[in-house]
């Protein structure tokens, strides 16, 4: 009967290290694709979002302008977002470069407060009455690109 439960104590704490190596892994790879949440203080869980994204959608009034967004990115026209890990970044919109700040759930840029969510595939999609941007986050490929 001991050693029966010898054993048993032994595949519990093997069972235990395998599920806290599992943790680890999950946790390296969510902060290298920067979607790691970290806990600045005990109130406020914010997303390291900061990174240089792209536009991937844009819905206008019902109507998707992908296409336009493609044209228009094969023209060296870009909407771009970049996003420094102390709050501030730069929008920019066809060449147009606008400062912002943002937070855990805004984003303030041209005196307008915009609020934003991350979704599951880790894009930034901001929605304001009828428009609807999607930002994804840019490969290093693609930054090396630019």
């Amino acid at each position: 009967m001991g050693e029966k439960n010898s054993k048993l104590i032994k595949r519990g704490i093997i069972v235990t290290i395998l599920v806290i190596i599992a943790i680890i892994v999950y946790m390296i790879v969510l902060s290298k694709n920067g979607i790691i949440i970290q806990n600045n203080d005990e109130n406020n869980n914010t997303m390291n979002i900061a990174g240089k994204y792209k536009i991937i959608e844009m819905i206008s009034n019902g109507e998707n302008m992908n296409n336009q967004i493609e044209q228009m990115n094969n023209l060296g026209m870009y909407f771009t977002l970049e996003l420094k890990d102390d709050g501030t970044g730069i929008i920019n919109i066809l060449g147009e470069e606008e400062s912002l700040t943002y937070n855990d759930k805004t984003m303030i840029f041209d005196g307008d407060e915009q609020s934003y969510v991350i979704d599951e595939e880790g894009n930034i999609v901001l929605e304001k009455d009828e428009t609807k941007l999607v930002f994804s986050k840019m490969t290093e490929e693609e930054l090396n690109e630019e």
